[in-house]
């Protein structure tokens, strides 16, 4: 959200596709974690094609658009804790003129979230291919059944 509201040589576009992607991402992980509790698991093959969409959706947005975003959310917090660059200057904005912007406590405080949640974005792919081997183990289970 801060990226989207920031200043120039931040992509908008960009910025929106990994807001939209990252929450449809996250409801499809919530939806996941509540369809396997429920009657769903009567219909294994449902079950596993859902689950392959949950784990590309996580794949998709939590690894591939991950590097790009976490880059652009460092980048975003080096230029408004430096000085920011002349051609913001000339609007009337100042940065927070910390003269080493990497040692700014708002650089380290974003740096250290981004890498608590790339843990927690790794642990979510785990956790949603276990899901996903248990959904192919009960799909497998049900076309031997159906085929004796």
């Amino acid at each position: 959200m801060m990226a989207l509201m920031a200043g120039p040589g931040i992509s908008k576009a960009f910025m929106a596709q990994v807001l939209i992607t990252n929450h449809f991402s996250g409801g499809m992980m919530l939806l996941a974690m509540a369809v396997h509790q429920t009657p769903a698991m009567s219909w294994p093959k449902a079950l596993l094609n859902f689950q392959r969409l949950v784990l590309g959706s996580l794949y998709a947005t939590r690894i591939v658009w991950w590097g790009p975003m976490s880059y652009a959310c460092l980048r975003l917090a080096y230029i408004y804790t430096g000085d920011f660059p002349v051609y913001v200057t000339n609007l009337g904005l100042r940065g927070l003129g910390y003269e080493y912007p990497l040692l700014s406590p708002i650089f380290l405080a974003v740096f250290v979230l981004l890498v608590f949640y790339t843990h927690f974005n790794l642990d979510l792919v785990q956790v949603n291919k276990k899901l996903l081997r248990k959904a192919e183990g009960r799909a497998a289970a049900a076309a031997r059944g159906r085929g004796k």
